[in-house]
């Protein structure tokens, strides 16, 4: 064939001129940033010159003190220094009020309104004392009849209730209850049974009592029948003027 009868191609070395672009030169390093820094800064302080000390102010002369002058003092007026003897001579007093204000006076006109005065407050303390006098003979008035009406209920109490001799049987607070329990004992014991029941206070309670008798002998003798039957009984007077009520609801 065509490809076997060609002749095998040679690389030979490359032209001048095209080894520069496939191989690039080394690029040398530059210098380092620290270095350069100093150099700087070495060549700044040797160009700035010294600086140069400040200039020294000049010392002001002392001032010299001035006395003042006090001013000199005004003179007082005629006016101010006048006395109070001046000021008084100085008043001018008009002739109108010189002269006396003063009106006559009517002591006849004087005498008569005293005189009216004076029997105006004799005539109010003559009523004061007749008031008086009415207040106190009614209060003396309702005094004693207040006094006869209580001696007139202390005599009735005295005329309904003399001192007699009665038998007490038995105590309590309830008049209604010892009305029942009179019925018990009369039951119970014949002699009460022709006896009427009574009742009389004695402190927070009440007496039971039958009677009265005529004597408190007599009332003794019931006392001792009772007894004797087992009854708690005992003769008891009252006084004149205490107050003995017939029971009710037997």
């Amino acid at each position: 064939s065509a490809s076997a009868s060609r002749p095998p191609v040679v690389q030979g070395p490359p032209a001048p001129g095209f080894e520069s672009i496939d191989n690039p030169p080394p690029v040398a390093n530059p210098p380092s940033d620290a270095g350069a820094q100093l150099n700087a800064i070495a060549l700044a302080q040797a160009s700035t010159p010294a600086a140069a000390p400040p200039a020294t102010q000049p010392t002001p002369p002392p001032t010299a003190m001035v006395e003042p002058t006090a001013p000199a003092s005004p003179q007082p007026s005629a006016e101010a220094t006048r006395t109070l003897a001046d000021i008084i001579r100085a008043i001018d007093v008009p002739d109108a009020e010189r002269r006396p204000t003063v009106a006559a006076v009517d002591l006849n006109e004087i005498a008569a309104m005293q005189a009216k005065r004076r029997a105006e407050r004799e005539a109010e303390a003559a009523a004061a004392a007749q008031k008086a006098k009415k207040e106190a003979a009614a209060k003396a008035k309702a005094e004693a009849a207040a006094k006869a009406k209580k001696e007139a209920e202390e005599k009735k109490r005295l005329t309904d209730n003399p001192s007699r001799n009665w038998l007490q049987v038995g105590v309590g607070q309830s008049k209604s209850a010892l009305a029942f329990t009179m019925k018990r004992l009369r039951g119970k014991y014949d002699s009460l049974a022709p006896q009427d029941a009574w009742t009389a206070g004695w402190g927070q309670t009440n007496r039971l009592l039958v009677g009265p008798f005529a004597s408190f002998t007599r009332a003794k003798e019931l006392e001792t029948k009772l007894k004797a039957a087992g009854a708690d009984a005992f003769a008891w007077k009252s006084d004149a003027g205490e107050v003995v009520e017939k029971l009710g609801g037997e």
